[in-house]
């Protein structure tokens, strides 16, 4: 049996948060709606601990790595970072502080409490605008801050699918350092964009499970 009810409404920056609260089969569940459209929710968490999971076969360096993370989510991502022990650093980069406020109120139990951990720092911004401004340089840099350029959910976020921006991104990566994009599809443009820029692009495809439907989604690993 499933019931579901609206827990938090709120508007930041133009967007309008929802957060919805299940009980799929006796087990407390969120999911997470911007703009009316689905986003996450806590039974899909795969492709979030893949982004870092995935990266970290790829990358060159395996002392000291430092992370970069677009988009909080559920915390999933940064709960996956957490768990390598030669992860120094995780800068995580969210444009909405209701999503890192409920990260602590809500979804603490299923992400491990893992913006609690010392090496985590929580980035109230842009990505878009801490990208194009840092000086820092990353190990691993995991953007999934929409849907993908075909399902946008902010239109501001266009410009993060970019070559000039996939540009910015590689000036502030590491040698043998690994970039990542979520996308909610396969799109045969970003993989062409990415490769105008980085010599390879693999995507991995991931399926996800959203009450007993399969839903697919895209990983691309840049470097």
């Amino acid at each position: 049996m499933m019931t579901r009810k609206l827990i938090e409404e709120q508007k930041h920056c133009g967007s309008e948060l929802q957060l919805w609260e299940h009980f799929i089969n006796g087990k407390r569940e969120y999911e997470m709606i911007i703009n009316g459209v689905f986003i996450m929710a806590s039974y899909n968490y795969l492709s979030s601990e893949l982004l870092v999971r995935e990266a970290m076969k790829r990358i060159k360096s395996k002392d000291y790595v430092n992370i970069l993370i677009g988009g909080l989510g559920m915390g999933f991502t940064v709960k996956e970072a957490c768990s390598f022990s030669n992860v120094s650093n995780i800068d995580v980069v969210e444009i909405e502080p209701t999503i890192a406020e409920w990260n602590k109120s809500y979804f603490s139990d299923s992400n491990q409490n893992c913006l609690d951990d010392e090496r985590v720092n929580v980035i109230i911004k842009d990505f878009y605008e801490y990208v194009m401004n840092t000086r820092n340089l990353y190990d691993i840099i995991s953007m999934d801050i929409d849907n993908g350029p075909a399902l946008l959910v902010r239109e501001g976020n266009r410009r993060v699918y970019s070559t000039s921006f996939f540009r910015r991104v590689k000036e502030i990566m590491k040698p043998g350092a690994v970039f990542v994009i979520w996308s909610g599809n396969y799109d045969q443009n970003l993989v062409k964009q990415t490769k105008e820029v980085f010599l390879n692009c693999d995507v991995e495809e991931v399926i996800e499970e959203q009450n007993g439907r399969k839903i697919l989604c895209y990983l691309y690993f840049a470097y």
